[in-house]
């Protein structure tokens, strides 16, 4: 730099710059050095102008000490520059020992380290070598480094990685050797994981009003929320926002964050520049909420739409790779094996598609079945390949006819009824089978009304008159016991702390009812009979008639599993009731709150129940819930049976075993919005048979971990 006033003064000061030309590979695609001699903390550079279609540099570093030294730390680092990426997306840094073991002899045999390394065509690569600063005494080392690569040629030209439609039973894919032959080439693909598109359910733009929100020009920040819903898996999966991902000194928006939680709101993850990977540990429905942050509220417009990606692993599927269309779609048993590629030359190969009836995962259209292409060769780069999943079957037009049928036959139960007035039904003989249907569709909407009716009179009204029309109707039992047991579908009340604590005169009285008219609803059902009917099941050829049989058998089986679960709950607040009068402090479940109900009650009117009869009455459930005698019943899809075993539990003071399933029921249970509620209660219930036990320290653990397993609303960002 000079002054300009005075040039014939001189420099007045100078910056050197360093010139670097890459070193060009000539046909043999490599580069030897020989005799390097490195001492602690000296490095060694060089800039090579990396071979079109390599995708390979295989770097060998040799050493053959023949004075004795201590064996010696190196470091190798090799870096590429490609525009507007990291310069991590292409570096390669390791750290390696060499010249373990070496004597003065000089009969040693030469020591080898290969380092492979990805390498990008046509762009100049930064190899640098040195030795690590601790290592005594000086090393001689020989380094080659060697060029490889396969171009993946498809309809597009050359490229890094694979497109195939899955749709397309075969698929071809050409590859060529422009640096040397390629021997030992065994292609395989192992696709491992699935990124499924996801579509917005809410998009929502807000103004930031805080202070720390506004522009030093008093313009504020604009929020743009965005909310995705998707069912997963236990295991890995990865959130991508292609939008917004990968920015932080050159991005567009100001900010980006993504928050991912479960059915009950709970934070389960959070990253902001960077795809991160996040830990699914329960199957069940998750929610992830996006906000981008930006002054210009046009640019968030934009972006409304944008999709979110998830991707997660999948058990890893191998489609078949022959030589010809034919082999590759007909007979899949044909694969290429230690095949050769002159210098120069192509070869083809064909990729068959894969079949959605053997998958062990649920695929939709537009999803991305993701994996790599490897050659069995070490020296050879693995491009990533992605399939398009098939499109699925269309469905059987005779199920979505059924299925349109019963819906039908169930939205015009009441116009029927409404229709057909006693003036056209009273010339009909009572065997007529109009009659008998007009008569059934009565009886039916009849049975709906019970629920519905809210003075106590009316009501019990209806049951006589229907008691009196059809006592030997299953359907109204079932009707009673849904109307006086209505939260059989939740736990009871003395497990999860419920704030709505039934009256126990109520509880005792309905109890007492559904214990009264359950033994006529088993005879009406005759289990012995059925068991004995349903004992086998129907060949693939049977008739209409006899699957239609054996489709009003398992009716039959579901309303006594139905029956006897009603039971088990009366019998259970019975004997709870009971407990409480008879045992009262001494009670597991005691509660000052409950004595003074419970001594106005007349205890000898209700029947006398143990813990015997329940147990028994549990068995017989578990025994036809099986379909075999190896069968486990899962807990998960059975919150009746659940519930019942931790309520024994609890009374009889087996709370270990309570335990046990309990844990098993939370850790397997699929979360979502509908099981939410039912997830808490279980927690709770845990709580207490925590405390039953005197594990006070766990109990007390849950108990504080409450607020953020199951927190209010969503965190903020």
């Amino acid at each position: 730099a000079f002054d300009s006033d005075h040039p014939e003064a001189g420099p007045v000061f100078s910056i050197p710059v360093t010139v670097l030309k890459p070193i060009e590979i000539d046909h043999t695609a490599q580069v030897f050095y020989q005799n390097l001699c490195f001492k602690p903390t000296e490095l060694k550079r060089w800039y090579i102008q990396v071979p079109t279609g390599a995708t390979k540099m295989v770097v060998t570093v040799s050493s053959k000490n023949l004075n004795a030294s201590a064996p010696a730390n190196f470091i190798i680092n090799c870096c590429q520059l490609l525009p507007q990426e990291r310069f991590s997306a292409h570096e390669y840094q390791k750290y390696f020992m060499i010249a373990q073991g070496s004597y003065e002899s000089g009969t040693d045999s030469v020591q080898k380290v290969e380092h492979l390394v990805d390498v990008v065509g046509g762009v100049t690569i930064e190899v640098v070598l040195g030795q690590f600063w601790s290592q005594f005494d000086s090393h001689e080392i020989d380094v080659k480094m060697e060029f490889n690569g396969l171009q993946i040629l498809e309809s597009e030209g050359c490229s890094s990685s694979i497109f195939i439609d899955g749709n397309i039973p075969s698929n071809r894919i050409c590859l060529k050797s422009d640096l040397r032959r390629t021997d030992n080439i065994t292609p395989s693909i192992s696709l491992t994981n699935v990124r499924k598109p996801l579509q917005p359910a809410s998009a929502e733009i807000k103004s930031f009003c805080s202070k720390r929100d506004l522009l030093p020009n008093k313009l504020p920040i604009y929020g743009l929320y965005l909310t995705y819903k998707v069912s997963l898996d236990k295991g890995k999966v990865v959130f991508r926002f292609p939008a917004c991902d990968n920015f932080i000194y050159d991005s567009w928006f100001e900010d980006k964050m993504i928050q991912i939680y479960n059915s009950n709101k709970k934070n389960i993850g959070v990253f902001s520049v960077y795809p991160s990977t996040v830990t699914i540990g329960q199957k069940g429905d998750y929610i992830i909420r996006v906000l981008v942050r930006h002054s210009d509220l046009s640019q968030l417009e934009k972006i409304k739409n944008s999709t979110l990606y998830v991707d997660m692993e999948i058990t890893s599927i191998s489609p078949v790779i022959s030589g010809t269309f034919a082999t590759a779609f007909v007979l899949p048993q044909v694969a290429i094996k230690n095949a050769s590629i002159d210098k120069g030359k192509m070869m083809n190969i064909w990729i068959s598609s894969i079949k959605r009836d053997g998958l062990q995962f649920e695929l939709n259209s537009g999803d991305l079945l993701m994996g790599k292409l490897d050659f069995k060769n070490k020296k050879l780069f693995s491009p990533l390949i992605k399939m398009l999943a098939p499109i699925p079957a269309p469905k059987s037009p005779e199920k979505d006819k059924s299925t349109s049928k019963s819906t039908e036959k169930a939205d015009s139960l009441e116009v029927k009824v409404s229709e057909a007035t006693q003036s056209e039904i009273s010339g009909l003989s009572e065997n007529d089978p109009e009659l008998t249907e007009f008569n059934k569709a009565i009886f039916e909407l009849k049975l709906t009304w019970i629920s519905k009716i809210k003075a106590k009179e009316s009501r019990e009204k209806l049951i006589s008159e229907l008691m009196e029309s059809d006592p030997s109707n299953i359907d109204l039992y079932l009707s009673l016991f849904d109307f006086y047991n209505s939260e059989i579908g939740k736990g009871f009340f003395f497990l999860n702390n419920s704030e709505k604590v039934p009256k126990l005169s109520d509880l005792s009285e309905l109890s007492k009812k559904i214990y009264e008219l359950v033994d006529k609803a088993i005879e009406i059902i005759n289990p012995q009979e059925l068991a004995y009917s349903i004992r086998n099941a129907p060949k693939t050829q049977a008739s209409k008639a006899e699957l239609d049989t054996y489709s009003k058998l398992e009716k039959s089986k579901s309303n006594y599993l139905k029956v006897l679960m009603h039971k088990c709950r009366a019998m259970l607040y019975l004997y709870f009731i009971n407990a409480l009068f008879t045992q009262k402090q001494e009670f597991v479940l005691y509660n000052e709150g409950y004595i003074e109900e419970v001594s106005s009650l007349d205890i000898s009117s209700l029947p006398m129940v143990t813990l015997e009869d329940i147990e028994g009455v549990i068995t017989e459930y578990r025994n036809w819930a099986k379909n075999g005698p190896k069968e486990e019943i899962d807990l998960c899809k059975d919150q009746g049976l659940l519930n019942a075993n931790m309520a024994v539990g609890l009374l009889a003071k087996n709370c270990g075993t309570a335990l046990a399933e309990i844990n098993k029921y939370l850790s397997n249970l699929v979360l979502n919005e509908e099981n939410s509620q039912a997830y808490k209660d279980a927690w709770n219930t845990r709580i207490k048979l925590l405390y039953a036990l005197g594990w006070d320290l766990w109990a007390q653990h849950f108990e504080s971990n409450m607020y953020f397993d199951f927190p209010c609303e969503y965190s903020w960002f």
